[in-house]
């Protein structure tokens, strides 16, 4: 472990400790006092909450017809967090609170890439995200029926070697016939 990574975790187990000593330790402590035992099971979901980030989930939909949208794939851009939404659109995802300031993607072959800041997206949204069909407009496709002749370069020495041998007279021509 290097000196910044003692130094982060050394902040996240004081604000973990600060949160608890305000909403959790002084509760916890009446309870106990009553015979309560459910103060370890608070502590302990809290805890999960703060060290783990916060979770989102919704569905994708379709921007015209509203259905949802499936295998989608949803990441953090540069992170190693993704998930991919499931046949009924239907994704869920853990986010981390340092990746607040990067960017949430959505993105599926046949749609339009959406991107949004993950602070942005966790105030403004309800998990829900619509994609708008991608329309590709394709050339003129021309197919030519002449066959092509690919041979390496071992094919037409052997051909070559071939021909000679077949020769009633056993001499070979310079050129090779294509």
């Amino acid at each position: 472990m290097t000196k910044i990574d003692i130094i982060d975790i050394k902040r996240v187990i004081t604000e973990i400790l600060r949160l608890w000593r305000k909403t959790l330790i002084t509760p916890c402590k009446r309870s106990v006092a009553r015979g309560k035992g459910v103060c370890v099971i608070l502590i302990l979901l809290n805890s999960s909450t703060l060290l783990f980030g916060q979770e989102i989930s919704g569905i994708v939909y379709e921007l015209n017809d509203e259905k949802p949208v499936e295998f989608v794939s949803i990441s953090i851009t540069g992170k190693n967090v993704n998930t991919v939404s499931d046949k009924n659109g239907k994704y869920t995802l853990q986010i981390n609170p340092d990746y607040y300031n990067d960017t949430l993607r959505f993105s599926r072959i046949g749609y339009n890439l959406y991107e949004i800041k993950v602070s942005d997206f966790l105030e403004l949204n309800n998990g829900n995200v619509v994609l708008k069909r991608k329309i590709s407009n394709l050339e003129e496709v021309v197919v030519d029926t002449k066959k092509t002749k690919n041979r390496s370069v071992a094919q037409r020495f052997w051909g070559w070697l071939t021909s000679c041998r077949n020769k009633e007279d056993g001499s070979c021509d310079q050129k090779e016939k294509n």
